[in-house]
């Protein structure tokens, strides 16, 4: 496809690589932390095209058809997971050229495409996707984790708001590289209101962002209430692995085994690929330790406590 043809583009920079989006309308971008100038993205990172077509121009194109698990169900406004959306229209030609014709393109881009590009190409640098929040502090990193609506970002914001040594690194995607350095993702942060989602910019929560990639130190499973109990227990890895397989890998979470079934196309292959994630899980939690956090995280009280709990964890890795 003639990218030259394109009026508008922008750039959406994943760290690990770099989407360049292009279309010839404007279209809403409330999710996304964009960039308009391809300097600002690292240029060692692989290129992804990602062409929003409008219809007209989509009837234009010859010889497109569906033939993915994702871009069938796509066709009738199932996205991914628990997202859904308008009927859109959605090609993955390969692995660095995707079209999408949708009249709301950005959802389906980030609730489908950067989920999965983040999983493929995490794969062959050999890191693991995690659906986690991240926060940068004393050189190292604390990964946030738990369930949907676990309070993961509250957590992260009401930290890096309080304490000004420690920065954010992610609110939802976190990359980990075989040496359990955490490269976070960050976007727009999503907050849950009566009136509806609203989107804001994570330096509006705190100005600090973390372009590190340190160590993580712990992995903090969250599970936030409003009640007057505080309980933090060390979980061992086998426990730790059941629950983070499912709800923080990026395949069971989001539901992409379809997904890496046709990007694999052979049995063994998809059978690889689920291996080396769950090998890189295992990796990460039986070196790195893992705790369960049931707690008020708005109570002054409690954020105390945790930053004395990072203090500590902090204290046994100095102490060796």
């Amino acid at each position: 496809m003639d990218e030259k043809r394109f009026q508008y583009v922008s750039w959406c920079d994943l760290n690990i690589l770099a989407i360049k989006i292009m279309s010839n309308y404007n279209w809403a971008r409330k999710g996304m932390l964009l960039l308009e100038n391809e300097r600002h993205c690292n240029p060692d990172t692989p290129v992804v095209s990602l062409y929003l077509l409008t219809q007209e121009e989509l009837n234009a194109v010859e010889d497109l058809r569906v033939s993915t698990y994702r871009e069938k169900i796509v066709q009738s406004g199932f996205y991914i997971g628990h997202h859904f959306g308008e009927k859109s229209f959605l090609k993955i030609l390969d692995t660095k050229r995707i079209i999408i014709c949708s009249d709301n393109a950005e959802r389906l881009i980030w609730s489908v495409i950067i989920k999965y590009l983040l999983t493929v190409y995490a794969d062959r640098q050999d890191m693991l996707h995690l659906k986690a929040a991240a926060l940068e502090y004393g050189n190292r990193s604390f990964l946030v984790t738990g369930r949907g609506g676990g309070g993961k970002t509250k957590f992260v914001e009401t930290l890096c708001g309080r304490y000004s040594d420690m920065d954010i690194l992610s609110n939802t995607h976190t990359l980990v590289d075989p040496s359990n350095h955490a490269i976070g993702v960050v976007g727009n942060v999503r907050i849950h209101l009566q009136s509806g989602d609203q989107y804001i910019a994570p330096r509006s929560l705190c100005q600090r962002i973390s372009e590190g990639r340190p160590i993580a130190a712990a992995i903090f499973w969250i599970q936030h209430n409003t009640g007057q109990s505080c309980k933090i227990t060390r979980v061992d890895p086998e426990c730790a692995f059941s629950n983070l397989m499912r709800f923080s890998a990026a395949i069971g979470n989001w539901e992409l085994k379809e997904d890496i079934a046709d990007l694999s196309g052979d049995f063994f292959q998809m059978a690889g690929f689920f291996r080396r994630e769950e090998t890189r899980m295992r990796s990460l939690i039986e070196s790195v330790p893992v705790f369960y956090l049931n707690t008020d995280i708005t109570n002054d009280a409690v954020q105390t406590g945790i930053r004395d709990l990072m203090e500590n964890i902090l204290g046994e890795l100095d102490a060796g």
